[in-house]
């Protein structure tokens, strides 16, 4: 249950005030020793004193960068979704202040990192080589490196992992990712056949939200029943 913070008269939430309370919200020593550097570090990268509320969502994104843009894959992970939780802690109770970024300079280098080492295979893999018992089909194992393609199930349960503020199965969800490229490829004027085969939906019905062509494929489209005739 959420607990409200009566602050004194006059007073206005800082950020070093929001992150003291948040590591005292915190029951489990191991987690406030984890977090601790994480928002201990970022605070003072913002600036200890200034007003919560004072700080933008790019200044966030900023503060993470220079602390960690340049980190290991999982000090990344670490340190981004622990400032997460704050920044999710303090909107929980009312406190105005910064989001963490969707997307930022340090979240961009991680692709890189990724495919370090390897030109072929799959984009996305695991961190060990399949089982001798596991068949995996050629395509699905990075022939570089041994690893298997990353599953379905594994990357969402992942993306959940490291975006999930209020536990297990409240972070972000990879389906809607889906739905949201094509949005944005209908928005583009791509046809509904395309988004089908990219979609591999069977059903035009179930693509047909997406399909929303521009004004532009529209005038391009009258313009096939009277060619040169723009008006019509």
């Amino acid at each position: 249950m959420s607990t409200l913070v009566q602050l004194p008269t006059g007073k206005a939430m800082t950020v070093r005030m929001a992150a003291d309370l948040f590591l005292e919200s915190l029951g489990n020593p191991n987690t406030v020793r984890n977090y601790g550097i994480a928002v201990g570090k970022t605070s003072k990268r913002l600036g200890a004193g200034r007003p919560l509320a004072s700080v933008e969502d790019a200044e966030m994104g900023e503060a993470l960068e220079l602390l960690w843009g340049r980190s290991a894959v999982n000090t990344w992970n670490a340190r981004r979704g622990a400032v997460l939780s704050w920044t999710g802690w303090c909107s929980e109770r009312g406190y105005e202040g910064p989001k963490v970024p969707a997307w930022d300079a340090g979240t961009a280098r991680l692709l890189p990192r990724l495919l370090r080492g390897r030109t072929r295979g799959p984009v996305f893999v695991t961190h060990r080589k399949p089982g001798p018992g596991k068949v995996v089909s050629p395509r699905d194992v990075c022939p570089d490196t041994g690893f298997a393609r990353l599953s379905y199930g594994q990357a969402r349960a992942l993306l959940d992992e490291h975006t999930a503020v209020h536990g297990p199965g409240t972070g972000w969800d990879l389906h809607e990712y889906r739905h949201s490229s094509l949005t944005h490829l209908g928005e583009q004027g791509a046809s509904l056949l395309m988004l089908m085969a990219k979609s591999r939906h069977k059903k035009p019905e179930n693509v047909r939200r997406y399909f929303k062509p521009s004004p532009e494929a529209i005038a391009e489209l009258t313009s096939l029943l009277a060619p040169g005739d723009s008006r019509r």
